[in-house]
C-alpha cells in the first residue's frame, strides 16, 4: 500500500540524499563509493511515492548530482549551452524512467515480505 500522506517530504529527503551522493561521487575528484549508494534513497522512496512523484524525484536528484560538471571544460557547455543542457536532461530522464520502472516491481514487495 502506498502512503500518500507526505510525498513532498519523502521526495525532498530522497533528492537531497541522492543528489549530494551523486554530486560528490562523480566528477573530476570523485568519492567513488558514493556513486554506488547514491541511488538507494530514491529507490527506497519509490516504494512510498506515486509514479509521478518517483519520476520527478529521480529527475531532480540526477540533475542536482550532475551540477558538479557544469563548468568543466569538457562538459560541452563551452561549445554550446544547449548541448550540455540537453545531455544532462536526457541522462536525468533515463535515470527517472529507470527509477519509475523499478517502482513497478516494488509494489508487490510488502506482500512478498508477508505484510511486515
Amino acid at each position: 500500500m502506498q502512503s500518500q500522506q507526505r510525498p513532498a517530504g519523502t521526495a525532498v529527503a530522497a533528492i537531497l540524499a541522492s543528489g549530494l551522493g551523486l554530486f560528490f561521487g562523480t566528477g573530476l575528484h570523485p568519492v567513488w563509493w558514493l556513486t554506488w549508494i547514491a541511488p538507494i534513497p530514491v529507490l527506497v522512496a519509490a516504494a512510498r511515492l506515486s509514479r509521478r512523484w518517483t519520476f520527478a524525484t529521480a529527475f531532480v536528484a540526477w540533475l542536482l548530482g550532475d551540477l558538479n560538471m557544469w563548468n568543466s571544460p569538457d562538459s560541452g557547455n563551452s561549445v554550446h549551452l544547449g548541448t550540455g543542457a540537453g545531455f544532462r536532461l536526457r541522462s536525468a530522464g533515463v535515470s527517472a524512467f529507470l527509477a519509475t520502472l523499478g517502482m513497478a516491481g516494488s509494489a508487490d514487495l510488502p506482500h512478498a515480505l508477508g505484510d511486515v
